[in-house]
C-alpha cells in the first residue's frame, strides 16, 4: 500500500500538474486511497480514518477552458488503474463527445436513462452504480437540474441510500461562463412551481453539500502563447477588444481559405 501511496506524486509529475492541479488530484486521490485500502483490510484501515478523510467529498472544480480541469480527471483515471481499481471510477456528462473526453459516456447512459429521463433497469446500470467510489461529472454549465437530480435519485435508488448521491464521493467539473443546458435549468436554481420538485431537490441537495470548491486559474494549454491566452481570457469574461478580433481574423484559417473576417459588432 505504501508502494501505491507513492504513486501520486509520481502520476503528477508524469502528466506535469501544477500546484492547483496537484492540490485537488491528491485530494480525491487520498480520498479514493483510503477506500481502496479499506477493500483490502477494512477494519484495520476504518479504525484509523485520518482527520483530512470527508465521510464523502462532494467537489466543484471551476476555471476557464484550458486550466486542465480534463488533467485532473486524468490524473485520477491513471491512479485507478494502476491500482487496478478503474472500474470504482465513473465520468459522464451530458453530451456523448464530452463523456468521451474525459474517458466516459452521457449521464442517460450510466443510470439507465431515456430522452424523457425514465429508468429503464438492466444489470450492467446498477453493477455499475454498486461498484462507484466516484463519480465524475464534467461539464457540469450544460447539465440540465431535472437530469442531475434524476441522477441522484437512481442512485440513491440503487444503493439504498438517502444520501446526496448516496453518499458515494463525487467532482463536478466545468465553467459556468461556458454553454447553459439546451433544454432546462442550471442545476443550481432553487425549485419552484414550474418543475418536479423531486428532481429539482435533488440538485440542489447535491450542490449545496459540495464541501471542497476549488477553481483553476492557470491556462496550461495555451501557456506558450501569452498574447492568445490573454485573448481567450478577455474573451471568457465578454471584454474582448477590436484588435483581439483582428489578430483572430488575421491568423484564423479554414482548410486552404482565410475564415469570414468577423467584426466586434457582430462576432461570434
Amino acid at each position: 500500500i505504501k508502494a501505491n501511496n507513492a504513486l501520486c506524486p509520481q502520476v503528477s509529475q508524469a502528466l506535469g500538474l501544477n500546484y492547483l492541479q496537484h492540490f485537488v488530484f491528491e485530494t480525491y486521490a487520498r480520498h479514493l486511497m483510503y477506500k481502496w485500502a479499506c477493500d483490502i483490510d477494512g477494519e484495520h484501515f476504518l479504525s484509523l480514518c485520518p482527520p483530512n478523510i470527508k465521510p464523502q467529498l462532494i467537489g466543484y472544480i471551476g476555471g476557464e477552458a484550458g486550466t486542465g480541469k480534463s488533467a485532473v480527471i486524468s490524473a485520477l483515471l491513471t491512479l485507478s488503474l494502476l491500482w487496478g481499481r478503474r472500474n470504482t471510477i465513473e465520468t459522464m456528462a451530458y453530451m456523448g463527445l464530452a463523456g468521451l473526453n474525459v474517458e466516459g459516456d452521457t449521464i442517460h447512459s450510466h443510470r439507465g436513462l431515456s430522452i424523457g429521463l425514465t429508468f429503464r433497469p438492466c444489470a450492467r446500470v446498477e453493477d455499475g452504480v454498486r461498484s462507484i467510489y466516484l463519480s465524475i461529472i464534467d461539464e457540469i454549465s450544460m447539465v440540465p437540474q431535472a437530469l442531475l437530480g434524476m441522477g441522484d435519485i437512481i442512485t440513491r435508488q440503487i444503493r439504498r441510500s438517502t444520501k446526496p448521491w448516496a453518499g458515494v464521493h463525487c467532482m463536478l467539473t466545468g465553467d459556468w461562463l461556458q454553454l447553459p443546458p439546451t433544454g432546462g435549468r442550471l442545476v443550481f436554481q432553487e425549485s419552484d412551481d414550474a418543475h418536479p420538485k423531486e428532481t429539482t431537490q435533488a440538485a440542489l441537495a447535491l450542490w449545496k453539500n459540495c464541501n471542497f470548491k476549488v477553481i483553476l486559474q492557470d491556462n496550461m494549454r495555451q501557456k506558450d502563447d501569452l498574447q492568445y491566452s490573454k485573448i481567450l481570457r478577455r474573451n471568457h469574461w465578454g471584454m474582448m477588444s477590436q484588435d483581439d478580433i483582428d489578430i483572430l481574423n488575421r491568423t484564423c484559417f479554414i482548410g486552404n481559405y482565410q475564415a469570414r473576417p468577423i467584426s466586434k459588432a457582430n462576432d461570434s
